[in-house]
């Protein structure tokens, strides 16, 4: 026996019933698919054995998965392990600084 709950109506054309078969909860929901997306779909389903549902479904899988191996990115530690600034430098402005670093080295 299906339980079904209250329309929710969500936002960009979408709308949802939530519904349970016993086995997962799961969502009737209406979205807006381009024409000859949802007719490439429906040729896939039936050329799969498949139902369409179960073929958006696999397929909206396949992008979370996909989606949450992403890594962010993470810098590498570029650090060379010194003792930090030089005392002398504490309070010195970029001049300074920049003087000391092209000394001998040609101007800037």
């Amino acid at each position: 026996m299906l339980a079904t709950f209250p329309l929710i109506r969500l936002p960009a054309q979408v709308s949802c019933r939530a519904i349970s078969d016993g086995t997962e909860p799961r969502m009737k929901t209406t979205i807006e698919i381009a024409d000859g997306l949802a007719g490439k779909a429906k040729a896939h389903a039936a050329k799969e054995n498949v139902t369409l549902r179960s073929l958006i479904e696999r397929g909206l899988r396949m992008a979370l998965r996909a989606d949450s191996r992403r890594h962010r990115f993470k810098l590498k530690d570029a650090g060379v392990g010194g003792r930090g600034l030089d005392p002398s430098y504490r309070g010195a402005d970029w001049p300074r600084i920049r003087e000391t670093i092209y000394k001998n080295r040609g101007s800037c």
